[in-house]
C-alpha cells in the first residue's frame, strides 16, 4: 500500500500526518474552530505539504463521534466528516472512517515502554481483549479483542454517554444538582472537559462560594499549583468518578489485556491521578477486586498513537 494521509479529528483540535512502513510524518496540528470543515482542511494540508492529487493510497480518519455508513457528525463541533464527500474533494482513491477511539485500540499492541506510564502492576495476559478510555473534549473508550490470524477487531463504544455511576453522599449531592442541568446525567458530563468545568460551577454552589467560570486549562492549573481549593476538589472528583467508570468497563469487557489511558486531559494531570483515589475507586468491586488488581492500567504518553493505529489499522486491511 502506498502512503497514506492519517487524521484524528476531535472536538478541538485536528491532527493530521503521514504513514509509511509504521512511521508518521509531516505532522500538523490544526484549531477545529479556526477552519470550516473536514475536507477543506485536508486540502489545506495537502497543499502546505506540497503533495500532489494522486500521490496518496488513501486517507484514514478517526473522528470523535459514532461512525456510521461511512459518516460522521463529530461530536461537540457540527462537523460532518462523510466518507464520498472527503474522496470527491480530495480525491483520494479510498477513505476509511473510524471512530476516535477505535483508532486510538489499533494501536495498543504497538505501544512500547516509552509510550506508557504504568499506574497499576497487574500481569498482562497475552492475546486477551485490552481496553482504552480517554476524557479530553468528551469521554471515548474502545475494546481491542484478539481475532483470527494474529490480528485484532476494535469494538467503539459511546460508553461516555451511559449514566454516571455515584458512590457516596458527597457525589449524590454533585449528580443531584447536575440532574437539574441535564435531563441525563452522562458520564461525558463529569469525566471530559466540560465535565470538569460541571463540576468546578457545582462544587462552588455547594460549598456557598460566589460563582465563577474557569476553563478547564484554569482548573487544572489551580489544582495542579493548589491556589484554588474547588479547583482541588473538582479535580480529585473527577479522578474518583474516573476510577469508578472505567473499572466497570474493565470488568463489562474483561480487559485481562490491559487498561490504557488517553485523551487530552489524563497525560497532562498523570502524577496526580497515580497520587488519587482512581485506583482504589477502579479496584472497589467487592469480590471482583482481586480480578480487576491483575489487570495492568496505565497512560498512554504518546503523543500521536490515534494517528499510528489508523495508519496500521490501514495496512492490515
Amino acid at each position: 500500500m502506498r502512503k497514506l494521509l492519517v487524521g484524528d479529528i476531535g472536538g478541538t483540535n485536528a491532527r493530521l500526518a503521514l504513514f509509511d512502513n509504521g512511521t508518521l510524518s509531516a505532522i500538523r496540528v490544526y484549531r477545529v474552530a479556526e477552519h470550516a470543515g473536514v475536507s477543506s482542511l485536508i486540502r489545506l494540508y495537502l497543499g502546505q505539504e506540497a503533495i500532489e492529487v494522486g500521490a496518496l493510497g488513501g486517507a484514514a480518519l478517526g473522528v470523535a463521534g459514532p461512525v456510521q455508513e461511512g459518516r460522521c457528525t463529530i461530536t461537540n463541533t457540527g462537523w460532518v466528516a462523510d466518507c464520498q464527500d472527503i474522496k470527491v474533494n480530495c480525491k483520494f482513491p479510498e477513505v476509511v472512517l473510524l471512530n476516535d477511539f477505535e483508532a486510538l485500540a489499533y494501536a495498543l499492541p504497538f505501544l512500547t515502554s516509552s509510550d506508557l506510564v504504568r499506574i497499576l502492576p497487574g500481569t498482562l495476559k497475552d492475546r486477551a481483549p485490552m481496553l482504552v478510555v480517554g476524557p479530553g473534549t468528551g469521554f471515548g473508550a474502545a475494546c481491542l479483542l484478539p481475532a483470527d490470524n494474529r490480528k485484532w477487531m476494535a469494538i467503539p463504544s459511546e460508553a461516555g454517554h451511559s449514566t454516571v455511576p455515584a458512590c457516596n453522599e458527597d457525589e449524590d449531592l454533585i449528580l443531584a444538582r447536575l440532574r437539574s442541568r441535564f435531563s441525563h446525567v452522562s458520564i461525558e458530563h463529569v469525566c471530559s472537559g466540560q465535565g470538569l468545568e460541571n463540576l468546578f460551577s457545582v462544587l462552588q454552589s455547594i460549598h456557598g462560594m460566589p460563582a465563577q467560570t474557569r476553563s478547564t486549562a484554569e482548573i487544572i492549573e489551580s489544582a495542579l499549583s493548589k491556589t484554588c481549593d474547588v479547583s482541588s476538589l473538582a479535580l480529585e472528583t473527577f479522578f474518583r468518578i474516573l476510577g469508578t467508570a472505567v473499572g466497570n468497563l474493565a470488568l463489562t469487557y474483561r480487559a485481562q489485556g490491559g487498561v490504557f489511558l488517553g485523551g487530552g486531559i489524563v497525560p497532562r494531570v498523570g502524577n496526580e491521578l497515580a497520587q488519587s483515589q482512581f485506583a482504589e475507586r477502579f479496584l472497589n468491586k467487592g469480590r471482583f477486586r482481586p480480578f480487576l488488581e491483575a489487570i495492568p492500567v496505565a497512560i498512554i504518553t504518546a503523543r500521536y498513537a490515534t494517528l499510528s493505529g489508523l495508519g496500521h489499522y490501514s495496512f492490515a486491511r
